[in-house]
């Protein structure tokens, strides 16, 4: 049966150049070759091994929304980690945790007469 990293490697090897997917943020454009994304995978498996991080152990992935998120998540399948995964918002969004803390705040203060 062929995986996904199969594929990946595949596509990594056969058309090393060909953009996999790109990425915007905040006026940046970075296209990811499949080269590069299969690189940077096995580097984030390399890294969890470093770290004693080994096959069936959990990982869980706290990364902005950024190449380098893929990156350890397709690192983690690599090196056959099991993942849990959370993605932060920012500080300003609704319900974060700097959000939920000023409104926290806010309640708990005592009220001034």
């Amino acid at each position: 049966m062929e995986t996904i990293l199969d594929r990946l490697k595949l596509w990594a090897e056969k058309k090393p150049e060909r953009t996999f997917s790109t990425f915007l943020s905040r006026g940046s454009v970075e296209p990811i070759t499949f080269e590069q994304l299969y690189r940077r995978s096995l580097a984030y498996a390399r890294y969890y091994s470093a770290f004693g991080i080994n096959r069936g152990d959990v990982v869980l992935i706290i990364l902005q929304h950024t190449p380098h998120l893929f990156y350890s998540f397709l690192g983690a399948m690599c090196a056959a980690l099991s993942l849990l995964h959370a993605f932060p918002r920012p500080s300003n969004a609704p319900n974060s945790t700097g959000a939920i803390t000023r409104r926290f705040s806010r309640a708990s203060s005592p009220k001034r007469s």
